[in-house]
């Protein structure tokens, strides 16, 4: 496991889970606009894998990614 890929330290709870988007900076913008809180803004975590991470109004903690590998899988 790398560094990189450790916990975020102000997350509530243990593990995220991310959801895959196809575009992050518009979902982003949405949930924002919904009064979700950006607790992490958007990280490169290598070959255009980004990740981010959330807080709903209700507290819930939403992890939200684009890989473009996931893409290249459904267009097969």
């Amino acid at each position: 496991m790398d560094k990189k890929f450790a916990p975020v330290k102000n997350v509530k709870g243990g593990a995220v889970i991310y959801w895959h988007v196809d575009d992050l900076d518009k979902t982003i913008e949405k949930f924002v606009s919904e009064n979700a809180v950006l607790i992490e803004e958007p990280v490169e975590r290598g070959h255009d894998f980004v990740t981010a991470i959330l807080e709903d109004p209700f507290g819930n903690t939403i992890g939200l990614m684009y890989n473009p590998h996931y893409k290249e899988i459904i267009n097969k």
